[in-house]
């Protein structure tokens, strides 16, 4: 089983995930659930966007995950492999919480009255007791858990990644050549529906407040990364019926907001949860299998920007959250409008993240290290190869 040298789609649908993040925490500062810091007027239509972007949002992140470690596990072993993602995950979290994470909790204290006073003076008080617990001490890292959560997954299933990638032939190749006949691969969308289905979202197994699922669920879409790259069949078929996808996932999205302005999600254990759940799930798979397909259609082209952009793409999800919360803590106290707001929260928020990440991140392999970067020669001009 063969594949292309680099997947340039990967990279940009990576690239793409993290804008869309960065535009979904950037609507938080008006939908009306609860958020870190809120404007005074709330939305929503922001909180039905965030429903509808949610869907795809993060799972589009562990697919292309799942389907990155498929190509890592080409050169390298165990070993190696769990090495660089140690570095890669692991220490760019640690680093997070205990810097600026723990500004984001500040911040939070500060604009719920919990705090008044500066932030070094807050910072002793961060490591009292667990946030979620009554405490401060952000131990999940806040928007990072996505760092730890990936890391746990990579080192679970990589024995059975290493044994799948073994034996393809005769497991891997016969599955994904299967789902690779017309419409079968909506059939994938099983195992989602029916754990959204049996968990309830206000337990501690079903828990959306990561990103809108359970972290129960993303195994199912990493994992599904892992198959759809090792298939040229598989996304050969996802690509020719990439069409019919979208206008599946259009279609199903009505639905959700048909249900959603009928009363919101029902109670879980009802039928009405489980058609909400149902369709909800589909609606998901069909975005993520349309995006896949127009991705590995459109969008494998190498390009300069293109390396650039993707180098960037995890030093500013590290980032994002932080700097956009000490952006909006300040900007949606201002008697403007709430568009405007927007615009300038966003606008000022990439600009910061930008100047860190260009004039100080990615010309110094310190930095480099600490945001989960690999190592490069630093000329006068800045990266010139890596090592």
């Amino acid at each position: 089983m063969t594949a292309p040298n680099r997947r340039y789609d990967l990279d940009r649908l990576r690239v793409f995930a993290v804008g869309v993040v960065f535009t979904y925490h950037l609507a938080r500062f008006f939908d009306p659930p609860w958020w870190h810091i809120k404007n005074a007027q709330t939305y929503p239509v922001a909180g039905l966007a965030r429903l509808l972007v949610g869907a795809w949002m993060m799972p589009l992140l562990f697919l292309v995950s799942g389907a990155g470690v498929f190509y890592a596990l080409r050169a390298r072993d165990r070993r190696t492999f769990i090495s660089e993602r140690t570095a890669r995950l692991l220490v760019p979290f640690a680093v997070g919480v205990v810097t600026h994470i723990a500004l984001q909790v500040y911040l939070e204290r500060r604009a719920s009255g919990a705090f008044d006073g500066a932030f070094l003076a807050f910072y002793p008080h961060y490591y009292d007791g667990f946030y979620g617990f009554g405490g401060n001490f952000a131990w999940m890292g806040l928007h990072l858990w996505f760092l730890p959560a990936l890391f746990l997954f990579s080192v679970l299933f990589l024995p059975l990644f290493q044994w799948l990638r073994g034996n393809e032939a005769k497991v891997l190749a016969g599955l994904t050549d299967s789902l690779a006949k017309p419409g079968v691969a909506l059939l994938m969308a099983a195992p989602i529906v029916a754990l959204l289905v049996l968990l309830d979202p206000v337990g501690l197994a079903g828990n959306r407040d990561a990103g809108g699922w359970s972290v129960l669920i993303y195994p199912v879409f990493f994992i599904y990364g892992f198959m759809l790259v090792s298939s040229p069949a598989l996304e050969a078929s996802i690509r020719r019926a990439r069409w019919f996808y979208a206008a599946l996932a259009m279609a199903l999205a009505w639905g959700v907001i048909g249900l959603w302005r009928g009363g919101g999600e029902p109670a879980f254990g009802g039928p009405g949860f489980a058609r909400f759940a149902a369709l909800y799930g589909m609606n998901a798979w069909c975005w993520l299998l349309a995006i896949w397909g127009f991705g590995t259609q459109h969008l494998n082209a190498p390009s300069p920007r293109l390396r650039y952009a993707n180098d960037a793409a995890l030093p500013f999800y590290v980032l994002h959250q932080s700097v956009m919360l000490l952006v909006g803590y300040y900007v949606v106290q201002w008697a403007i409008a709430d568009a405007l707001k927007f615009i300038l929260i966003g606008g000022v928020s990439l600009v910061i993240i930008f100047a860190l990440y260009h004039f100080l991140i990615h010309r110094s392999n310190t930095l480099r290290f600490l945001f989960g970067m690999r190592l490069v020669h630093i000329t006068g001009g800045g990266e010139s190869g890596g090592s």
